[in-house]
């Protein structure tokens, strides 16, 4: 009686292994390094080989540290360690993998991310990505394909280190790394990620800080999803280099940065920092506010404007909950510094991110925190820096003034001999002098206006309409 139930119990398994095999097969990674261990060229005079090594011995032997691919586990990706056998550096060709290509399963191949190229002993300028080593020794060997591709991730900071929403910073927490980041979405597929740390935006994005309380995140390939928990409908889709993630600082919930020029879209209250994430202003010199950005050494140089964010959270309830930092002011004239103990340079911050003063309402300051601890103030501040307007140029007619006053003069001197004479008094004579005549007073005119200001409204006005209604006849 039992027989007929195992009979479709195996039928069943054997279709479903075989679905997932064909499908969602435990697909084979050709990784030229062992686990956690990146590639390195080394290139001398006479030869070039690959080494591979982990980030404590990139760290020690070349001072860098890049993340190793990391890999789904055995359920999903089965992985082969190993350069292609019997090939040396010479027969094996340098490929860069396309994030959407299908990765080979060929034994003439392998993959892994090439951080470093080092010259008979020179570690050289390298942008890390992930290659492809192919050996040329077995060119007949038919290619075969695979589902898997490699895909992108950036964990906003380096390993070791979270980021802290309330300070906008990344800061020392343990032995947080790349790993946990993949584990926390959830991904359930197989997959290969590369690893990159740090976001950087354009020049005229912020970088919002969006928190797991107020939004879900899933990933899809490259592909970072946030959908906004109060309102389903708002989703948005960060391509690759748009955004990075990481572990909050004092929680378990995650944090995502990501780049945008409309901080509307994402509810997000944004500012412009002065100095780069990490660094802050130090005073240079007492009784003064300029300033040099340096790093970032205690929780008192952290990013924390409470002097202009503490009323707007009074007066408008939520509205700093989302923050966009956008760093660096670029300002042509030079920049100054607003006195917050000063009268005259009272300021305040707008619900709409604008910067209010006596002088001015604009989108164009930054703030920072300004390190007195030297000095006798011995604090820490955060105050407001604007751009100097450009000074009017005015422009300086004294050159046009000479020269239009030599013309006068010698129309001047035509206009007596042609007087003073009379056998040039004809009828060319009379109609040179009345043309002459004509230019002597328009000129006069110009040379007056271009000499200095006329204060009086009358005669400026006679000057004025003079000179170009005497033009008009002269050409008519």
């Amino acid at each position: 009686m039992w027989f007929p139930v195992y009979v479709c119990y195996f039928l069943v398994t054997v279709a479903a292994a075989g679905d997932f095999f064909s499908n969602g097969e435990p697909t084979v990674f050709r990784k030229c390094c062992p686990r956690q261990h990146s590639l390195v060229k080394v290139v001398t005079d006479h030869y070039k080989h690959f080494d591979c090594l982990d980030r404590l011995s990139l760290a020690q032997t070349y001072n860098i540290s890049y993340s190793p691919l990391i890999i789904s586990d055995e359920r999903f990706v089965t992985v082969d360690y190993g350069l292609p056998i019997l090939c040396d550096g010479i027969n094996m060709i340098v490929s860069a993998v396309d994030l959407e290509a299908k990765l080979s399963t060929s034994l003439n191949i392998c993959y892994d991310r090439l951080v470093a190229e080092v010259s008979n002993g020179t570690l050289m300028p390298y942008i890390p990505q992930t290659i492809g080593l192919t050996c040329i020794n077995n060119e007949t060997e038919t290619k075969s394909e695979s589902a898997l591709q490699i895909n992108h991730v950036r964990k906003c900071c380096k390993k070791g280190q979270v980021f802290s929403a309330r300070y906008h910073v990344c800061v020392d927490s343990g032995d947080n790394d790349e790993q946990w980041i993949v584990d926390r979405l959830n991904l359930t597929d197989s997959y290969v990620y590369e690893v990159d740390i740090g976001l950087q935006c354009k020049s005229d994005e912020y970088a919002v800080e969006l928190r797991q309380r107020d939004y879900t995140f899933s990933v899809d390939k490259n592909v970072l999803i946030a959908t906004n928990r109060n309102d389903r409908s708002k989703t948005d889709s960060l391509m690759k280099g748009e955004w990075c993630m990481d572990q909050g600082y004092d929680m378990e919930d995650m944090v995502a940065k990501i780049c945008t020029r409309n901080c509307a879209t994402f509810n997000a209250f944004c500012v412009r920092k002065c100095c780069p994430e990490g660094y802050h202003y130090k005073v240079r010199r007492c009784n003064s506010l300029v300033s040099s950005c340096v790093p970032n050494v205690d929780e008192q140089n952290y990013f924390q404007p409470m002097y202009y964010l503490e009323p707007l959270r009074n007066d408008h309830f939520g509205l700093t909950d989302i923050m966009g930092i956008r760093t660096n002011l670029e300002c042509p004239d030079g920049k100054f510094v607003l006195n917050r103990s000063d009268p005259r340079d009272n300021h305040r911050l707008t619900a709409e991110g604008l910067l209010e003063s006596s002088i001015s309402l604009t989108s164009d300051y930054c703030i920072e925190m300004f390190d007195r601890r030297h000095c006798p103030e011995n604090d820490v501040i955060s105050s407001t820096v604007l751009c100097f307007i450009a000074a009017e140029k005015i422009k300086d007619f004294r050159v046009a003034f000479v020269i239009n006053s030599i013309s006068s003069v010698c129309l001047a001197l035509t206009l007596i001999v042609y007087c003073a004479l009379p056998e040039l008094r004809n009828l060319h004579g009379q109609t040179l002098i009345c043309h002459v005549s004509m230019m002597l007073l328009a000129y006069s005119c110009l040379a007056r206006v271009q000499y200095s200001p006329v204060f009086d409204k009358l005669t400026c006005k006679l000057l004025g309409n003079l000179y170009p209604q005497l033009l008009y006849k002269l050409v008519k």
